[in-house]
């Protein structure tokens, strides 16, 4: 049973209210001027409320992220039996797809969906209802199911080597460009997971708008990141590289729309949601403290694609040889102008700027926090912060 069954009649009216006003309001800056009077009040349901609490205190992280962990294989399972029920397809490609799930999705830091599960907690005092939590897990599973859909899409444009200590899924002798439909397999068991779990029209047609919104942004931002450099270029004459708009307003761009959106904002709000805690004013100030972590996330990947151990974050960093408008600037890609462009980046003080970078950016965030009203419990800023810096992978 789905935790909607223990919402009455008017419960589910008001939390698709709720809903729908989140998917209207998600870009601040773009639509604030034309966001409804109803957005600024705070709704008065709690979703799931029925059934004892659980104090989740009591529970170590690892046994949080292990519950979590667990929902995976039933989402997979959902899907898997949904297309043996529903679809004409062979055993050998069920089982395909089960390999697309299980090598793409589950192996990350998990940061992305864990930070829906802490954010509920921590604004419910850790106590939660069992099916409250599921409910947090569902959405969390449903973002890093986005996550994997994007990371093998952009491992094919880039031609990436590797991805999270293993060869990239294109990169297999028995995938290779069949990886192109199955990252669209990955993106649609978004929706199906959403339409079962929750089921209702006034739940179901907001959060798919809202996934539609954050997916359709982050597309844009791989736009921007793609074309900074145009592709009839040729990357190992620099005398063709428009270096001029290697900038920061181009460098923004990438950040905001293909970092910030579905890395921090969307986890953020989910919790937000499920917590009962939209307010206009709350949306706003996550919004700007989303888009500084989005920045400083991808400021840091910038700087471990250069100098981080490949054995250690998981991947072989290409922006240098393929002309990223990076943090850093960019270069040729021969492996001896790729050594030359790094010791320019030594003799430019690049490694001591990003750590003065790094401690102001930091600050920055933690001053911003604390501007959060105290009725939102600012710990759901803090410990997604925490996972992030200062990180080396």
């Amino acid at each position: 049973m789905s935790f909607l069954s223990s919402l009455s009649g008017n419960q589910k009216l008001l939390l698709g209210a709720t809903l729908a006003s989140a998917a209207g309001l998600f870009l601040y800056k773009k639509h604030s001027s034309c966001c409804s009077a109803s957005s600024n009040v705070q709704p008065s349901i709690t979703i799931a409320t029925s059934g004892p609490k659980v104090d989740y205190s009591k529970k170590s992280k690892q046994e949080i992220e292990t519950e979590f962990k667990q929902v995976f294989q039933e989402l997979k399972k959902f899907v898997l039996d949904d297309i043996k029920n529903n679809y004409e397809v062979p055993k050998e490609n069920i089982e395909y797809v089960e390999r697309i799930l299980d090598y793409n999705v589950p192996h990350g830091k998990l940061n992305r969906g864990l930070a829906v599960v802490d954010t509920l907690l921590i604004l419910n005092s850790y106590q939660v209802s069992e099916k409250q939590f599921h409910s947090a897990c569902v959405l969390g599973w449903c973002i890093e199911f986005l996550q994997a859909f994007f990371l093998v899409a952009d491992d094919i444009m880039d031609a990436s080597i590797t991805r999270r200590g293993q060869p990239c899924w294109y990169r297999l002798n028995d995938v290779k460009m069949t990886a192109c439909n199955d990252y669209l397999i990955i993106e649609s068991h978004i929706y199906k997971i959403l339409k079962h779990y929750f089921n209702e029209p006034s739940l179901y047609v907001p959060l798919v708008d809202l996934f539609h919104e954050v997916t359709y942004m982050t597309e844009l931002g791989q736009l921007h990141d793609l074309r900074s450099l145009p592709p009839n270029v040729d990357k190992n004459e620099s005398s063709t590289i428009p270096f001029h708009t290697f900038n920061i307003q181009t460098y923004s761009l990438i950040v905001k729309y293909k970092t910030a959106f579905y890395s921090f904002y969307l986890p953020l709000y989910c919790g937000l949601i499920l917590s009962n805690k939209l307010d206009e004013n709350i949306r706003k100030q996550t919004f700007d403290i989303s888009i500084a972590m989005g920045e400083y996330f991808q400021i840091q990947d910038d700087y471990l694609d250069c100098y981080g151990d490949p054995s250690h974050i998981g991947k072989v960093g290409r922006d240098i040889e393929d002309c990223k408008c990076s943090w850093l600037i960019m270069e040729r890609k021969e492996p001896e102008k790729v050594k030359l462009v790094k010791e320019l980046y030594k003799q430019l003080n690049l490694e001591e700027l990003y750590k003065s970078y790094e401690q102001t950016a930091i600050q920055s965030m933690n001053q911003m926090i604390d501007r959060v009203p105290d009725f939102i419990n600012k710990d759901i800023y803090r410990t997604l912060l925490n996972k992030i810096a200062n990180r080396t992978k």
